[in-house]
Parts: structure tokens; C-alpha cells; sequence
């Protein structure tokens, strides 16, 4: 072997771990949770793990192309992408986690921002000290209003996110 070249390890197929749950095995030491229905179906290709902003994603590479797991179990559907319906899990790759999605649903289902402060997502502390609760809706801001505590405002904004964005509002 020439010097320098290093075989690339063998993963494992799919394995089954219970009744409906497999597991496909990731480069970098993780997994992705599939459905055992699709275990044959994705069977033993070279999926790795690929750090995207959000987490990591069950990804592989068709030509120079990256090719999500979520997307290849859902499938594609004009004018959507698919979703994550709990975005803190992206590689839970399972059906009952994924759905389509447009991209002004997408952006509903966005996790808190990291230069967040306040702890909840869409709350920040004004400088009179008061924390103030905003949704973005239809291309627009909304302000909620000003509250004593992060907390209020935090069930402020969970109030109207599940009143605006239904199945796809987020508070994480």
C-alpha cells in the first residue's frame, strides 16, 4: 500500500434496535434513527455526518452533490423541502420527525438564535429592563409586548406562535 493511503474503515449495515427503529451508522462516531421499513432501502451506503449550522445531517454524496438522509426517505415534493419537525433532533431521520415543507414554514420551525440572551427565542431585554416578546408573521414583526419577567414574555410568544404558526411554531 502506498504510503500515506489509509482503507477506509468498514461500517456496519443498518441495524435494527427494536420493533420499528434502526439505526444507520455516521462517520465521526454518531447515527442517524431511521424507520426499520426503510432500513433495506438505505442498507449499507456510505452515509457520513456533515456539520451544518443547525447540527449535524445524515448526508452522502451522489456525483458532487450532497444528498440529506431526510430527503431521501421523505422524498422530494415540488415546492417544499423537508423539515424536521423537532429541529433540536436533525438526525432523527424517522417519519413520525419529518415533513414537507415550504420555505415560509421552514423559517417557523427556526430554533432560537445563538446570540440570544434572554433564553427563549424571539424575547430580549430592553435597556429599561423590561423583556419584550415579538413573533415574525407573514413577512412581518409583531411586537407582543413588554413583560416583567423573560418567562411571561417567553409564554407570550408561545401563545401566539401556536395560534400563527400551528404545527410548525417552535419555542426552543
Amino acid at each position: 500500500m502506498p504510503t500515506g493511503v489509509y482503507p477506509r474503515p468498514i461500517r456496519k449495515p443498518v441495524t435494527v434496535i427494536g420493533p420499528s427503529i434502526a439505526y444507520v451508522p455516521l462517520t465521526r462516531g454518531l447515527f442517524a434513527l431511521i424507520d426499520n421499513e426503510d432500513a433495506e432501502r438505505i442498507g449499507a451506503a456510505g452515509w457520513m455526518a456533515a456539520w451544518s449550522d443547525h447540527g449535524f445531517y445524515a448526508i452522502r454524496f451522489v456525483g458532487r452533490d450532497r444528498f440529506p438522509l431526510h430527503r431521501f426517505i421523505l422524498g422530494d415534493k415540488p415546492g417544499c423541502t423537508v423539515d424536521h419537525k423537532n429541529p433540536h433532533h436533525t438526525l432523527d431521520c424517522r417519519k413520525a420527525n419529518l415533513r414537507h415543507a415550504n420555505a415560509y414554514q421552514q423559517g417557523m420551525n427556526r430554533r432560537r438564535r445563538r446570540d440570544n440572551k434572554s433564553g427563549h427565542k424571539c424575547v430580549f431585554l430592553r435597556e429599561n429592563g423590561r423583556y419584550q416578546a415579538y413573533i415574525n408573521a407573514f413577512g412581518k414583526r409583531k411586537v407582543l409586548g413588554c413583560f416583567a419577567t423573560a418567562e411571561e414574555a417567553a409564554d407570550a410568544y408561545r401563545a401566539s406562535a401556536l395560534e400563527i404558526h400551528g404545527d410548525f411554531a417552535n419555542f426552543g
